[in-house]
């Protein structure tokens, strides 16, 4: 998709965060941070986002904590915003915590509705 969009003329940056290894709210905090170093330097500039799969509910959480005054257009791309269907087939207790980490295990353990924590 990078490839596409940069072909298309979009400015694109691809921020990768260590998805397995902290919870929804540090790992948030980081991308802000990210955010703030790569994208603080044009406020003026509208932002528009393309998120994948966890991405999505770290966007939410930025937004819902430090929102960006310059957010545009967001599409979001399977965001497991109700949860995922598939761990409640999984012993969360040990396998599913060491396949994803702390933030999906927080789900399975809460079996969380995230789709109320981004409202207007």
């Amino acid at each position: 998709m990078e490839k596409y969009l940069k072909k298309n003329g979009f400015i694109v940056h691809n921020i990768n965060y260590p998805s397995r290894k902290k919870p929804i709210e540090e790992l948030s905090k980081w991308v802000r941070d990210k955010l703030d170093q790569e994208l603080g330097q044009h406020p003026e500039v509208q932002w528009d986002f393309v998120t994948h799969s966890m991405g999505g509910i770290i966007l939410r959480q930025i937004m819902k904590t430090r929102p960006l005054t310059n957010l545009g257009r967001v599409v979001m791309l399977g965001p497991p915003i109700r949860g995922a269907r598939w761990w409640t087939g999984f012993d969360i207790s040990n396998c599913s915590n060491k396949l994803t980490g702390p933030p999906a295990y927080k789900w399975a353990q809460k079996k969380k509705d995230l789709s109320k924590t981004w409202e207007k």
